[in-house]
C-alpha cells in the first residue's frame, strides 16, 4: 500500500510538470468491495492521498464491486456519477452538487463511555435500514472489539465497550460477504446517498487537571499534573520534619 501511495503521488506530480499546470485536478476512485485482502489499507491510502496533496479527491464506492467481480458493470455509471459531484462542486464550483462521502472530523470519547464521531458533510445522516449501523471497531488494550454503533443527531455514537479505547476503524475489510446471512450488510449514507468512507483515526481521550495540596507535607511531583481518563498516577508524600501528615486536597478539572 505504500509503494502505490508513493507511486500516485509521483504520477500526480509528473502529470502536473507534463501538463504545467500545478493546480491540476485529480479525481481518485477509492477500491469497492472484492476478495483481495490488502484493499482496506489500499482504500485508507487513498483517502490519505487525498488528504495529503491539493486540488486531489478521492470518490468513494465502498456500496459498490462483487466479491468475485472486480469490474462488474451494474455499477459504473453510478461510481461516475459520485465522481462527476466532486468535479462539480470542488472544481467547477457548483455548491449544490453531491461533493464528497463523510468522513470523521473529530472522534471524542467521554465519562459515559461511549464514543461519539463527527463528520464532514453529515447533514441527513441515516442508515440503510433501522436500527445499529454496522462495520465499525473499536481498538481497546491492543484489540479489536465490535461496539453497538447508532446514528444520534447526524454524529456515529459507539457503546458497549470495555475498557479505554484509542482507535476506531470503520469497513476494515474486503467485503460485506459475512453479513449476507444477517439480512445484508448497514450501510451509512448521508442526505445526498453518499456512503460513509472507510477510515481508521486515532481518538480524543478526555484529559484532567488534577491538583493536589498538602499541609504539612511534601509532594513526590509537581503539585498540578494533567492525567488523561483511565490513566493512572502515584504520588507520593512525605510528611514535614517534625510534621505528621493532616491533610492531603486533591482536586480533578475537566
Amino acid at each position: 500500500a505504500q509503494l502505490y501511495k508513493n507511486q500516485y503521488i509521483g504520477y500526480i506530480e509528473e502529470m502536473k510538470e507534463l501538463f504545467n499546470n500545478d493546480d491540476l485536478t485529480f479525481i481518485l476512485a477509492q477500491l469497492p468491495q472484492y476478495c483481495i485482502n490488502e484493499w482496506a489499507d489500499f482504500r485508507q491510502v487513498q483517502w490519505d492521498i487525498m488528504r495529503e496533496n491539493d486540488n486531489t479527491y478521492t470518490c468513494c464506492g465502498i456500496d459498490f464491486g462483487e466479491y468475485y467481480d472486480i469490474h462488474p458493470t451494474k455499477d459504473k455509471y453510478q461510481f461516475a456519477t459520485r465522481a462527476e459531484g466532486i468535479a462539480m462542486k470542488y472544481v467547477y464550483g457548483d455548491l449544490n452538487a453531491s461533493g464528497l462521502s463523510p468522513y470523521p472530523t473529530s472522534l471524542y470519547y467521554d465519562d459515559d463511555s461511549k464514543i461519539e464521531i463527527s463528520l464532514s458533510d453529515s447533514e441527513g445522516l441515516h442508515s440503510l435500514y433501522r436500527g445499529k449501523v454496522d462495520g465499525f471497531e473499536v481498538l481497546v488494550n491492543g484489540k479489536w472489539v465490535v461496539p453497538t454503533a447508532t446514528i444520534l443527531n447526524e454524529k456515529i455514537v459507539l457503546t458497549n465497550f470495555n475498557g479505554v479505547p484509542s482507535s476506531v476503524r470503520y469497513f476494515y475489510f474486503d467485503n460485506v460477504e459475512p453479513y449476507d446471512n444477517e439480512g445484508g450488510f448497514n450501510y451509512v449514507y448521508n442526505g445526498k446517498n453518499l456512503p460513509l468512507a472507510p477510515f481508521v483515526e486515532q481518538i480524543s481521550i478526555p484529559k484532567y487537571n488534577v491538583s493536589i495540596e498538602s499541609k504539612h507535607g511534601t509532594l513526590s511531583c509537581d503539585n498540578n499534573i494533567e492525567v488523561e481518563k483511565g490513566g493512572r498516577v502515584t504520588i507520593k508524600v512525605t510528611p514535614d520534619e517534625g510534621y505528621a501528615l493532616e491533610e492531603i486536597t486533591v482536586n480533578v478539572i475537566k
